[in-house]
This record gives C-alpha cells, structure tokens and sequence, in this order.
C-alpha cells in the first residue's frame, strides 16, 4: 500500500472519529491494569499530506493508533510503530501528553478528542489579563518557594511552576505547582494560591489550575492534609465530575 492510498485512509477515519475514541478506551483500559501508558493527542503531518489532528497510546517505546493495530495499516500492522520511526514520519506538532485521570475531559467536552477546547477556555476566561509563567528548580519548601512560611521538611523532587495573572500592571493573582515527593504522595499539587479580593469568582484560580495541567500535561490533586474554607468549596466543584477522584480525598475537602 503506498504512502497516499494509506494517509486517504487515515484522514477519513480520523475525521469519523475512530482514532480518538480507540486511543481513549486503550489508556483507560491500560490504567485499570495498572500499567504506564501515555494517551498523545497531536497535530501530524504526513509525507504527502496535510496536517490534522490524532490520538495514538506510547507504551514502552512504541506508538499504537487505531490505524495501525485494528485496519491494519502500515508495515508495523498489529504491532505498532517504533517511537522514532512514527515521529520521524508524522513530525507531531501542538502535542498534548495526558498521563493521569481522563475521564473528567470526556465529561467536560462530551468527546474523546481532540481536547483543543481546553486552550480556548483558558484563553477566554483569561481575557483582559496578563498571564505570567516561568519554571523554577525543585527544592526543599522554604528555598524553592517567594515565600517562607512552610514546613521545610516538604521536598519537591523535580521543576516548580510560578504562575501569576497581572491586570494593568499588577498582579492580582498566583500559585506555584510542582509534583510533591513520594512521601506526600507524589502526585501533581498546587499551593501559595492567592487572589486579590476585588478579583475573586471571577474564574482566574480555575483558570490557572487548567494552565498548570496544560503545562505538566497531568492532572492537579488536592494537597496533602486537611483543606479549609473557600478551598474545599473549590476543589468540590473541580472534582464534580470525577467521583472516584473525589471520594479518594474525602478527608481533605470533606463532603458537601
């Protein structure tokens, strides 16, 4: 089969649908078995073609799409493609990696993909502000940190994310996130969140947790210890449509 009659094919089934929804039920499927498999949603480029939008799964070194393991196309037919041979052919652009929990993004757009509304939300909610990030080594707390009022016992094991949001020249809001040190569970979390008073519920605390998950390409969790107040309101809301993630952090943010 040559190179235009195999992308003819791709396109059309791409455009029905079928490369997203397969990729999405085989990264579920692989985290219910616990394995470490990452769901890659991208822009590609084929020889010969025009670029579009595709999902594929990366397990150990290789790239499995719809295309190559069910119709059965290419000549890595059933057994997918090597990671460099498939980047090297398809050159993905606009790449979104997604290696945590994905069913509240099915929920939230009613579909497996692509997710490109995720950037249009942000952008949206954001207008009118100025939106600052920059990325800083990890850390023990009280030097990673603008501030140093924390346990220095707390380690953050890998790169620290500033994001803020300025409004005329000042700034009216930020958090730092990074992932937390197996000790505190490991996971992604955000902390130092502020918001100036005149520019609460407006979305901007919401809006910067999606530019984190955009930018760690994993999703935020509750931190560690009891949460109080406004937070727990917050994180009630955020984790709505995930209910297995919400009762798993029951005794952080308590019940409604």
């Amino acid at each position: 089969m040559n190179v235009r009659h195999y992308m003819n094919i791709v396109e059309s089934e791409t455009a029905g649908g079928q490369c997203f929804p397969w990729a999405f039920a085989q990264y579920v499927a692989a985290r219910a078995e616990g394995r470490a498999v990452t769901l890659v949603h991208a822009r590609i480029t084929p020889p010969e073609s025009r670029p579009f939008w595709h999902a594929w799964i990366e397990d150990r070194g290789r790239a499995y799409d719809w295309q190559t393991m069910v119709a059965g196309l290419s000549r890595y037919a059933g057994e997918g493609w090597p990671l460099d041979a498939f980047y090297e052919t398809y050159a993905p652009i606009d790449i979104q990696r997604f290696n945590g929990p994905v069913g509240d993004l099915r929920r939230k757009f009613g579909h497996t993909g692509p997710w490109r509304a995720l950037i249009n939300i942000v952008e949206n909610r954001l207008k009118g502000f100025r939106i600052r990030t920059k990325w800083v080594g990890g850390g023990p707390y009280s030097d990673a940190l603008w501030t140093n009022d924390g346990d220095g016992d707390w380690a953050f094991p890998g790169e620290m994310l500033r994001v803020t949001v300025e409004f005329e020249g000042k700034e009216v809001a930020g958090l730092v996130a990074s992932y937390l040190d197996q000790a505190h569970g490991g996971h992604l979390a955000v902390f130092n969140v502020g918001v100036h008073p005149d520019f609460r519920r407006k979305g901007l605390a919401r809006a910067m947790y999606d530019i984190v998950e955009k930018k760690f390409h994993d999703k935020v969790l509750p931190y560690p210890g009891n949460e109080g107040g406004a937070i727990q309101d917050f994180w009630r809301n955020r984790l709505k449509d995930d209910p297995e993630t919400l009762n798993s952090y029951r005794d952080n943010i308590g019940s409604s």
